[in-house]
């Protein structure tokens, strides 16, 4: 942690808390007052932020929760005031901020039903090896004279069956199953989040008010599709990979 920012930086951040904390609807400590939501709202209509700077309004965010709580520390619970009031520009509080880039499971899995092709020596589907349903078989053979003959025999037909051959099978429908990945980057000011130890919902208990969410695409890559015997459908959530970093560099290029 360091001390000090410009003084733009400073009025930025005293006048951003003066607005959101005229709206109590989006009381929130993500930001100090407000969610970051709104912050993001306040920093765009009123100081010429763009959506393209999303990491740029997050180091002023977490800049203002984090003066925010200390103040509050400094003055009593009841402190309610505008930390940058009591702080100027030199004693702005500046923490440790934390990038982590994760990728995880989306909440609900695809379905598919797909039409497996027939063989037809064996009445067993190509790739799942389901038994398939016989649409039409005949029964042929020649008479006392060399004649062929062929009847159909659809109704009697059976896989033991050796006088009827089916000649037209029923793919049958096979339930598939597959999860999409989500990816997002977030920031806090904890550094000591762990996530090795992925469980079903893990994302969501990470996402909480001591972290901002910075990007989060939906609808990403998908795992491979699978049979209902093999299918886990209770992964929703699960972290697959993250990364985290320290984001020093956007401090210092946002707020010094």
């Amino acid at each position: 942690m360091t001390n000090g920012v410009t003084r733009d930086s400073w009025i930025i951040l005293k006048q951003a808390w003066n607005i959101t904390a005229t709206n109590p609807n989006y009381r929130s400590m993500e930001c100090g007052n407000s969610s970051f939501d709104h912050y993001i709202e306040v920093m765009t209509k009123y100081f010429g932020f763009t959506r393209g700077s999303i990491e740029a309004i997050g180091v002023y965010c977490l800049i203002a929760r984090h003066n925010a709580e200390e103040t509050d520390g400094a003055f009593g619970n009841d402190y309610d005031g505008n930390p940058f009031e009591e702080r100027g520009p030199e004693e702005v509080l500046v923490p440790n901020i934390y990038s982590y880039d994760i990728e995880f499971m989306d909440d609900e899995y695809d379905f598919d039903n797909y039409y497996d092709e027939c063989n037809t020596d064996d009445g067993v589907s190509r790739r799942y090896e389901r038994e398939c349903n016989c649409l039409s078989a005949i029964k042929e053979g020649y008479d006392k004279d060399g004649e062929y003959w062929e009847e159909d025999c659809t109704n009697e037909w059976d896989i033991d069956n050796t006088d009827c051959q089916c000649t037209e099978f029923e793919e049958p429908i096979v339930e598939l199953f597959r999860w999409t990945y989500s990816k997002g980057t977030y920031y806090s000011i904890d550094g000591n989040i762990n996530l090795e130890d992925n469980t079903v919902g893990e994302i969501d208990n990470f996402r909480d008010e001591n972290v901002i969410t910075i990007y989060e695409d939906g609808q990403g890559e998908y795992t491979e599709w699978e049979t209902e015997d093999y299918f886990d459908n209770d992964r929703e959530g699960e972290i697959i990979d993250w990364y985290q970093e320290d984001v020093s560099y956007e401090i210092e290029r946002t707020v010094k």
